[in-house]
């Protein structure tokens, strides 16, 4: 589009207006114009009011769109113009607003000094991601000064960027390479003669060349791998000669042939979606691994689909730097994976060492650092990695071994230990011991200052700082590394106390300590040293016996102490037997005497008196006497009724659970509506609702809609709705939650327990679109002061961390993280202890299916018969193989009289 065009494009969307405004002015002037300065007052009090939130939250995504949206439809240049720039700063801009923001700019460019600004925006566009669109967008934009000094070398060059960008693109990139054909044909038409006029030696010649130039894109296009490739090769028929069309068609077989190979993975990439679709660009990616540059144009298709994706820009990056090697693509690439997904501490420590690799200047790494820091990292983790990296940096910038800079030496240094002190301070200040729990910042100090910087002092200071961490201090591992350090830069007199104090002090592994220490004698020390330290070591391991012993001992109680308490419970719990029926003895004129029953005679027990309530106690009617009336159950009717089980059923019946005690069939037939046929609660042996049931509903659609009611909260809990599933093996818990990090999910933690659901909206709704608020609470509806707040998108929960995690509410500071949940533990520390005076668990049954406890006496006396007296006698325990009659056991017992 030339100026003039733009010019007169103004001039016509102006008399528009003037005409519109003349038409409604005609129509009814005072009501046009007093509706019109409403809505205008209404959308800018809307843009005021959505970017005084965007001031709170820069990094909510949805409220930048929705700005620019608004301000695109009020026809505000100026301010649409900075609230894109404003979006731009803080995220990528996707195609569709690439594309909305330079139509606008090219719909009213009115200099050169706007065609420049547009074609730095064109620059900015094509970086953000990989788009067809854009680069024809941006051709398109220059052919209109095709006709300048150069003009035609410019397009020219601006066309082979875009092959180079996306003409290896199977599915979109024929339209590069036709646009740039149908531009070398334009031109070829300008040099065709006049009709009826005879062709100059200078037009004949141009002619040719530019027939070769056309000719050698065909070649090229015609080798490349794309979707409709016979037609563009039908177009070569059409358009050339024999001789030319010989020669374009070098490596179109070869070509075709890498096309049907790749041609299934194209489909697969139009039909898949989500995990299966990235999954399917990971094969794609691996089955052209040889092909470096057809490997790149498909990692930027991937990324542009999953922006964030954190793990894809990693593999990416990965590719790049191993395979490519060229500064001027790693650079830009992990710029673009920071702005992408800033809260990952990986692309951060990727980016530290490809700009040290690349040779960044160190103002830039240290602006790098600084970025990282308060890019909302995810994890303790995390910004540990950063550290560790960008130390590691500041440790091979010394030269340590150029003697001759001193200076710069000395400079350097003092600059690695204020940036690592600088790490310890800033990790213990955001998370405490777990900043850095197994001190590997200050141990990396410790032995660049004892190795590197020839400084035992300053490394000793560090050590004693380390040891002062009670896990530290009792790791033998960590002891052994510092004897390490002690007996290659120290002496010996250092190197005995601390094998000394490391002896005492390692809990997990002594034994390591005192074999390290007695080789070191063997080697360097004198007879009474070896004795010296022998003498210690036997100590130590005498006492680590008796503790040992002591520790075994204490398990074994707590184990025995767990068994009891267990069979205690299992002997307390009523036993579930079905009511015996007696046949009714005849009655006899004689009088009934019978033992007074404390249930029937209502006769107290003695020393039971009556316990008054706790304070706050709310009887719910069981235990009342008009509960016990309005309320009963028929004990034998519930022990013997049997529901037997309808396989035909299953479909269309769901699993409520998490109920509480309270709710009624009635009020589960009244939440799941008219299409309900049954509900069964299931009930203890004495009518009482266990919370879970049953509820079988008309039709299988009728079900698979009742499950999404699941965690609809009923009296004040949330009710679990799921399929009904019999089999045991098969079915699956009802509540099961993440094991892996969810990045959108933050989980927070010492909330004052009268905080409601409604206020933790309020505080983190400020930050972004919340997706959920869930607070965690006990069975009676109290909170445990923890809670989860899932939002729309991961930025938002990364800005939210940030500016929330140690806020003090009533006195309370609360801790918030990225919401990643511990695997759940799959057995049992008691499971392979046996009970009291039981066998082991996999230890076979006596035989004749004993298994009963006998007492010792009974076990040792019994009778043996002649037939049996040949046979030793069974020792202590041991169960005897002869089938004994209650007339051994009545008189043992009358011997024993």
């Amino acid at each position: 589009m030339s100026d003039s065009d733009g010019d007169m494009e103004q001039e016509n969307l102006k008399n528009a207006g003037q005409t519109d405004d003349e038409d409604e002015m005609e129509q009814d002037p005072d009501d046009s114009d007093s509706s019109g300065d409403e809505e205008e007052a209404k959308q800018e009090r809307m843009v005021a009011e959505l970017q005084k939130n965007i001031s709170k939250n820069p990094y909510s995504y949805d409220l930048h769109i929705q700005v620019i949206d608004l301000l695109h439809k009020m026809g505000e240049l100026d301010k649409l113009r900075a609230a894109r720039e404003q979006m731009s700063k803080y995220f990528p801009l996707t195609e569709e607003i690439w594309l909305s923001w330079l139509r606008d700019e090219i719909k009213f460019m009115a200099s050169e000094a706007d065609r420049e600004k547009v074609t730095d925006l064109f620059e900015r566009a094509v970086k953000d991601y990989l788009s067809v669109e854009i680069w024809l967008e941006w051709v398109q934009f220059n052919i209109g000064v095709m006709g300048s000094e150069g003009g035609i070398e410019r397009i020219r060059a601006l066309f082979e960027r875009s092959i180079t960008a996306v003409g290896l693109h199977v599915a979109k990139g024929a339209v590069v390479w036709d646009a740039f054909r149908e531009f070398e044909n334009v031109i070829l038409t300008t040099f065709e003669p006049q009709p009826g006029s005879v062709p100059s030696t200078e037009q004949i010649e141009r002619q040719r060349a530019q027939r070769e130039r056309i000719q050698n894109l065909f070649k090229r296009q015609l080798s490349v791998p794309l979707l409709d490739m016979e037609a563009t090769r039908e177009e070569l028929r059409d358009w050339a000669i024999a001789d030319e069309e010989a020669t374009a068609l070098y490596g179109y077989e070869r070509a075709l042939s890498k096309l049907k190979e790749i041609h299934p993975f194209e489909e697969n990439l139009l039909k898949k979606v989500g995990e299966d679709l990235l999954a399917e660009y990971r094969e794609y990616i691996k089955f052209e691994k040889k092909d470096p540059a057809r490997v790149q144009i498909l990692y930027e298709r991937a990324v542009t689909q999953f922006a964030l994706n954190s793990d894809l820009w990693l593999e990416y990056i990965k590719y790049v730097e191993a395979t490519l090697q060229i500064k001027e693509i790693s650079l830009p690439l992990i710029e673009r994976a920071l702005r992408n997904v800033p809260w990952d501490g990986r692309l951060w420590v990727a980016a530290i060492r490809s700009g040290e690799r690349h040779g960044t200047e160190h103002i830039e790494m240290k602006t790098m650092l600084e970025n990282a820091l308060v890019s909302g990292l995810s994890s303790a983790s995390d910004y540990r990695s950063v550290w560790e990296a960008y130390l590691d940096y500041l440790r091979r910038r010394v030269p340590w071994d150029d003697r001759e800079q001193k200076e710069t030496i000395k400079t350097r240094v003092e600059e690695m230990r204020d940036c690592s002190s600088r790490a310890c301070e800033h990790l213990a200040e955001m998370f405490g011991l777990e900043g850095d729990p197994q001190c590997t910042i200050l141990r990396a100090w410790a032995r660049c200052e004892a190795a590197r910087c020839g400084n035992l002092e300053k490394s000793r200071s560090i050590w004693s700082d380390i040891m002062t961490f009670e896990q530290m201090n009792h790791s033998a591992a960590v002891w052994l590394e510092y004897i390490h350090i002690e007996r290659a830069c120290g002496d010996e007199k250092h190197l005995r106390k601390l094998f000394g104090r490391a002896l005492n002090s390692a809990r997990d592994w002594p034994e390591g300590i005192g074999e390290a220490w007695l080789s070191y004698e063997r080697e360097q020390g004198c007879l009474e040293s070896f004795e010296f330290c022998s003498e210690k070591i036997d100590e130590r391991m005498e006492r680590l016996k008796v503790q040992r012993e002591k520790e075994q001992e204490k398990l074994q109680t707590h184990a025995v102490k767990d068994n009891k308490m267990k069979r205690k419970r299992e002997r307390d719990q009523p036993a579930k037997v079905k009511p015996e029926f007696k046949k009714p003895e005849p009655k006899t004129a004689e009088p009934e005497f019978r033992k007074p029953s404390p249930v029937k005679d209502k006769v107290p027990k003695p020393g039971k008196a009556k316990v008054a309530p706790p304070p706050g106690y709310k009887p719910d009617g069981r235990d009342s006497p008009e509960g016990k009336k309005a309320k009963t159950f028929d004990v034998d009717t519930i022990m013997d009724k049997h529901i037997e089980h309808d396989s035909s059923k299953d479909d269309r019946t769901v699993f409520v659970s998490n109920l509480s005690f309270d709710v009624s069939e009635d009020d589960i037939r009244d939440l799941f509506g008219e299409s309900v046929t049954e509900v069964r609660l299931v009930r203890d042996f004495k009518g009482r609702s266990r919370g879970f049931g049953y509820v079988e509903l008309k039709s299988i659609d009728d079900a698979n809609e009742s499950l999404k009611k699941d965690r609809t909260p009923v009296a004040n809990r949330p009710m679990f709705v799921s399929k009904c599933d019999p089999d045991k093996n098969t079915r699956t818990k009802q509540f099961h939650y993440s094991q892996g990090m969810e990045k959108n999910k933050l989980f927070v933690k010492g909330l004052p327990f009268s905080y409601t659901k409604e206020q933790l909206e309020k505080m983190f709704g400020e930050y972004g679109v919340l997706k959920d608020v869930r607070l965690v609470t006990y069975r009676n509806g109290h909170s445990k002061g923890l809670a989860y707040v899932d939002f729309e998108d991961e930025a938002s929960a990364a800005h939210a961390l940030v500016k929330t995690d140690g806020l003090v509410l009533e006195d309370k500071t609360i801790s918030v993280a990225i919401s990643r949940p511990p695997e759940r533990k799959q057995t049992s520390l008691m499971a392979d202890v046996p009970s009291l005076g039981g066998r082991p668990r996999d230890a076979p049954r006596p035989a004749g299916g004993g298994g009963l406890m006998m007492p010792r006496a009974l076990r040792l006396t019994l009778p043996t018969t002649p037939s049996s007296s040949a046979s030793p006698a069974p020792t202590n325990g041991a169960a005897s193989t002869e089938k004994k009659t209650n007339d051994h056991f009545r008189s043992m017992l009358n011997k024993d009289k």
